[in-house]
């Protein structure tokens, strides 16, 4: 059986760097609603 470890999407995901993107804002409940999708997936 395999064993993915996961954690919950930091609110300091909105101050990220970025180098090859122009910055656009990200959103933080769609972010984690994304990652909670991921991980029913897993």
């Amino acid at each position: 059986m395999l064993t993915a470890i996961t954690r919950e999407v930091s609110p300091a995901i909105v101050r990220c760097e970025l180098s090859f993107i122009e910055r656009q804002p990200i959103d933080l409940g769609r972010a984690r609603q994304q990652h909670q999708a991921y991980e029913v997936l897993l």
